[in-house]
């Protein structure tokens, strides 16, 4: 699980308790959705979002902007504060390390943008967008997002044969403009921010918790239509891609049908990179940790047999580390030497005491390590014993591969050297 799905919870919420709030002005409702907003940023910065949304909803309609005077609207900003708190307390003493995780994924803490890079970003964004949403939805929330604009026809856009023209002209009955204002510019903010970092698909996700329903506003404008060409057409794109959407599903909760076929698409497997299939396999990167694991407990069994001592375990990254920690067996604490091998920052490197900054707690132990940069690891240890791969394979064919090798005698972490090129954070 990711922290997406909490957020998405928290957001979904606060959205339901924010329209009840305009619609009745009850400080209950405000609360309500101020409380989600303040979980929802405890698993997600991009819910501070969402109250500058609802703020502009107020503000660009005249007959509710009255409310920005009273104290409901603030009340629920407020508990946002509340629920900023915690982070705002641990990252004024830890260096502001999410602000700088977050400026660095955006790319305003990074190296300049070319113009070329500049005009790319937003149509790589779309791009992504496009694929996220199978193309057709993609299409009908831009048509949305332009046909509901707020200027447009006293807030909502023309009329509608299935929506009364009082409806369209007073948004707080019909709630066109509420969706257009908490999606549409929170989807604006990630695609003017593709111009620095492209970022993930996944980022503009809750722009579509209150875009889809305004894509089935637009949609059903279309199919009110006179039947012909263009109507036939939307109702076959709509079929289209629920049929491909319920296809995609299935093949991504059942790979195994379709994996014979990427196998053959990604090609020949290799001695360097016998997991070939990853490159077409979007599921790969949830298999094998069982497998890994159980080559890590061996590992460790082996070196206390040697040593009687527990070996310490450690990753390159900051995924593997998690993983290691929850299947092992006995749930060790587990390490990341990343950021030492020249990777951004994460998580670990703020927790003590950890090899990277409290070298003098581990000098001499012995680690099991899991990674692929094997040459750099061993400057780290007096002596490595001969590294092993570990292969996890599923219907025989190879989905992961990962080093270990066991360093003995750890000397600690020269100074750190990050690619020009890669975030810090």
């Amino acid at each position: 699980m990711t922290i997406d799905p909490p957020y998405l919870a928290a957001w979904c919420w606060a959205l339901v308790f924010a329209r009840r709030a305009v619609e009745g002005d009850r400080l209950r409702d405000w609360a309500a959705a101020g409380a989600c907003c303040a979980v929802g940023v405890l698993a997600k910065f991009p819910i501070l979002l969402l109250p500058a949304a609802v703020g502009g909803y107020l503000l660009f309609t005249p007959a509710l902007r009255p409310k920005l005077k009273r104290a409901g609207f603030w009340l629920m900003c407020g508990l946002m504060g509340v629920g900023c708190l915690p982070i705002v307390i641990w990252n004024a003493a830890h260096d502001w390390v999410s602000v700088r995780h977050v400026l660095g994924l955006v790319g305003a803490s990074g190296p300049a943008t070319g113009a070329a890079a500049k005009a790319l970003g937003p149509l790589a964004f779309l791009g992504g967008q496009a694929a996220f949403l199978l193309g057709v939805w993609l299409v009908a929330f831009l048509a949305a997002a332009w046909v509901y604009r707020p200027w447009r026809n006293a807030e909502c856009g023309t009329q509608s044969a299935s929506i009364p023209q009082s409806a369209i002209r007073n948004p707080q009955s019909n709630g066109l403009a509420f969706l257009w204002w908490t999606s549409v510019p929170v989807w604006g903010v990630f695609f003017v921010t593709s111009v620095r970092s492209v970022g993930e698909m996944n980022w503009p996700a809750a722009a579509y918790v209150a875009g889809l329903p305004l894509c089935v506003a637009w949609l059903r404008r279309q199919l009110d239509g006179p039947d012909g060409w263009y109507r036939r057409a939307v109702v076959r794109s709509v079929v289209g891609v629920a049929v491909l959407g319920v296809v995609v599903s299935v093949v991504l909760h059942y790979f195994s049908l379709v994996r014979p076929l990427a196998a053959r698409l990604a090609g020949p497997p290799s001695a360097t990179n016998p997991a070939v299939v990853r490159r077409y396999d979007p599921t790969s990167r949830l298999l094998g940790w069982r497998t890994l694991a159980a080559e890590v407990d061996r590992l460790r069994d082996k070196v206390k047999a040697e040593t009687g001592e527990e070996p310490v375990v450690a990753a390159a990254g900051w995924n593997q580390p998690g993983e290691l920690s929850f299947y092992c067996k006995g749930h060790p604490e587990t390490y990341s030497l990343g950021y030492g091998l020249g990777e951004r920052r994460s998580q670990y490197d703020v927790w003590h005491p950890n090899p990277l900054v409290d070298a003098q707690a581990f000098k001499g132990k012995t680690f099991v390590f899991v990674g692929v940069d094997i040459p750099a690891v061993r400057a780290l240890f007096e002596s490595t014993d001969p590294p092993g791969v570990v292969v996890h394979t599923v219907d025989g064919y190879a989905t992961g591969t990962w080093m270990v090798v066991v360093g003995r005698n750890f000397r600690g972490v020269p100074p750190v050297r990050v690619a020009p090129d890669r975030p810090a954070y």
